[in-house]
């Protein structure tokens, strides 16, 4: 599933460092509901976005990809992904960065959930204008 996430603070900051395309993540937080108005049709638009609150890789981090000819396959066990990748819970800090998922352009059916688990939400307000400088 896609969907817009947003992290903050050292979340952010590991999400820049390790996450990756093709990586798998499992993120949990709170659903939180943009409102406003379009400037230029003046219609009313939302969206809806993830804010972290846990991120965990679910597997290993990879450098580059091997050729075809360079791949080894074998049956010893895999290590245990919750020993080699981080796992983030750092309470959220000043300064935040928003992700934008990858969209591989593939029409996939995805199931929706049949009770939606979800957070208490808030809007926001929209923003002032500024005052004029020198008035």
């Amino acid at each position: 599933m896609y969907t817009t996430c947003t992290a903050f603070g050292n979340r952010a900051t590991a999400v820049i460092k390790y996450l990756r395309k093709g990586r798998e993540v499992h993120v949990t937080g709170s659903l939180q509901d943009n409102c406003w108005v379009d400037k230029t049709t003046g219609q009313n638009r939302s969206k809806r976005e993830l804010w972290c609150d846990n991120i965990r890789f679910q597997s290993a981090p990879q450098t580059e990809a091997p050729s075809q000819s360079e791949r080894h396959y074998s049956d010893a066990p895999l290590p245990n992904v919750a020993e080699v990748t981080p796992t983030i819970r750092e309470i959220p800090q000043e300064g935040r960065t928003h992700i934008e998922p990858e969209y591989d352009g593939g029409d996939r059916d995805v199931a929706q959930p049949t009770k939606p688990q979800k957070k208490a939400t808030r809007k926001r307000k929209p923003r002032k204008k500024p005052a004029p400088i020198g008035g």
